[in-house]
């Protein structure tokens, strides 16, 4: 044990006070697990550091006595500087990720390590290192749908086609070629050859055809294959898609992540993909993907990305220090807009939007129009942004960031006027959502508001996969979450109506996710598809089932020197086009 660390055990022994405390040198042997000439040797050693401050007691009865002189902190920050020379950047981050204490130790380690030392003398490779306040689950099409797993898994897996954003169409990918018959029941695709995963091993069609019958009731992506009825390999490259009904818009659900081909190894816990970067490293402390050498379109610039996780930067607290130095790497989640001029800043609007829906199958919610018309006009978007603030930025008056308004302005006389029409006798109302995601902001303030008007709810907040797990139809009256906004329209909607991590598949209609259905097996131009996706999520919202919130202002924050920055929909930079210019011009 390093001497450091006896200083942490120490301090901590103490409640980290700097006060002159009784301490015998029994006590702070068996403290410090050693002997007590060790002890005392130790303390010699914090002595010339200055760390602390020791009185030894003369003679038998007289008592030592100890006062901290070094602050805790202080003395973390100060050995991970030292280990940026010695050892490497992982090592110093390692350490303040395991022994900082408060958040102000966090934020000033961004501050004084990857923003003040020079990267180019310590590695020769392009590597965009950045912190982040949540670490990600499993990177598991079949298993997660969030905002950042998403991000992440789109660099890590191909499709057999992709959505091409500028020209409203779909392209190749691992298919080079497809083709459908003329009641689009058959769908056959033709796979690119000499295509590696991450492990090496070729992708043929067998593994296609795996990847899509991976997704079981339980999968957030089940609906795009519940009417597979023959899935064939029929030749190695060649896989065919036999389906009970029609499903004219199968390119939409392949080029999704639902349609990620991934190489199921038994052998790894990392997911396999044939993407651009590979996972090379998944803990509670880190995440690095590397880039892959044997991608089969064009190689990423970077040659690794590594987020390390700090959960004190959780929710958007503002904070100066992570722009007082021009020499940041990168930084992903700056928690202020402030003009600078050593950086440069990207800004994008959410697609998608923060969402609360009111149960239409189950509950107190189901059949009283006039308590739904109150939550309404109570639950005002306006006021949540500017009373918690953050990324919350504009008022979100419909799912997804397009078409008109379908939404009416919030009064709250009318909200109490309802009230007292409606059913509600004092029953708590039960919220569900998950952590993260600033949704215990969100709905903290959803039940607080809502106490001031007389209306009882209590909050259920569980991680993600937790909540999965539940029958939040018989159990939620109102569910909180993101809809998460993407390039394809036709996609977002569809995935609206029927993803099963998303809230509104629990809580809407039988009927009305008969009319998506219908759609969904139906063959209808891009437009008039739309707009009949739309008259269903029009028909939810008036009748306030469906209460959009707000949009997140997604934005980045960069030195000069990191080139190419690009936002995709998620809100997140897209790593395959960032490049690093390096050398003083």
């Amino acid at each position: 044990m390093e001497l450091f660390e006896h200083y942490l055990m120490l301090a901590k022994r103490l409640n980290y006070s700097q006060a002159r405390q009784p301490l015998s040198v029994r006590t702070l042997a068996n403290e410090l697990s050693c002997t007590e000439r060790n002890a005392k040797l130790l303390v010699q050693k914090m002595q010339k550091r200055g760390w602390i401050e020791w009185r030894p007691g003369k003679g038998r009865g007289h008592v030592s006595y100890i006062r901290l002189l070094a602050d805790y902190d202080a003395v973390v920050i100060a050995e991970a500087k030292k280990r940026v020379s010695e050892q490497s950047l992982d090592a110093a981050i390692q350490l303040v990720q395991t022994y900082s204490r408060s958040h102000a130790s966090s934020r000033a380690f961004i501050d004084s390590i990857l923003n003040s030392i020079n990267l180019e003398q310590i590695e020769q490779e392009d590597h965009l290192r950045f912190p982040t306040y949540r670490g990600v689950c499993a990177l598991d099409p079949a298993t997660i749908h969030r905002r950042t797993e998403n991000h992440l898994m789109s660099h890590l897996f191909n499709q057999l086609v992709k959505y091409d954003p500028k020209n409203d169409c779909y392209i190749p990918d691992l298919a080079h070629y497809w083709e459908t018959d003329t009641t689009n029941t058959k769908w056959t695709f033709y796979l690119r050859k000499n295509i590696f995963f991450h492990n090496g091993q070729h992708c043929t069609a067998e593994e296609v055809g795996a990847s899509f019958l991976r997704h079981t009731e339980k999968s957030p992506y089940y609906w795009g294959i519940q009417h597979l009825h023959r899935l064939s390999a029929l030749s190695p490259y060649t896989v065919e898609f036999c389906f009970s009904k029609p499903t004219p818009h199968f390119l939409a659900f392949a080029a999704s992540l639902g349609g990620a081909i991934v190489y199921k190894d038994e052998m790894t816990s990392f997911p396999i993909g044939t993407g651009p970067f590979s996972l090379s490293d998944h803990s509670s402390k880190r995440l690095r993907l590397q880039a892959f050498p044997r991608y089969f379109s064009t190689r990423p610039h970077l040659d690794a990305v590594t987020m390390y996780i700090f959960p004190a930067l959780y929710d958007n607290e503002p904070e100066t220090a992570f722009l007082a130095a021009n020499q940041l790497n990168f930084y992903h989640y700056p928690y202020v807009e402030k003009e600078e001029h050593h950086f440069q800043q990207q800004h994008s609007m959410d697609i998608g939007c923060k969402l609360l829906s009111l149960n239409k199958k189950h509950g107190l919610c189901a059949n009283d129009t006039r308590l739904r018309e109150a939550l309404f006009h109570f639950l005002d978007p306006h006021s949540m942004i500017q009373d918690i603030g953050g990324t919350r930025s504009i008022l979100a008056d419909r799912v997804f960031a397009q078409g008109q308004s379908v939404l009416t302005t919030r009064n709250r006389l009318k909200g109490q006027a309802s009230l007292l029409k409606s059913n509600y006798h004092g029953e708590e109302l039960q919220l569900y959502s998950y952590t993260g995601a600033g949704n215990e902001r969100d709905a903290g303030w959803i039940e607080q508001t809502l106490k001031a008007e007389g209306i009882s709810v209590r909050l259920h907040l569980l991680p993600y996969h937790e909540l999965q797990q539940l029958a939040l139809e018989q159990k939620a009256d109102l569910l909180l979450g993101e809809q998460l906004g993407y390039d394809d329209k036709v996609y977002g909607y569809f995935s609206l109506f029927f993803d099963r991590h998303r809230f509104l598949y629990s809580h809407v209609g039988t009927d009305d996710l008969e009319k998506a259905k219908r759609l969904w097996h139906q063959e209808l131009k891009t437009e008039t598809l739309l707009a009949s996706l739309q008259t269903i999520e029009t028909s939810l919202c008036q009748a306030h089932y469906l209460l959009p919130l707000y949009r997140l202002k997604q934005f980045a924050l960069y030195p000069e020197y990191v080139k190419n920055v690009a936002l995709n929909a998620y809100g997140w930079v897209d790593y395959t086009t960032i490049w690093l210019k390096r050398g003083k011009s």
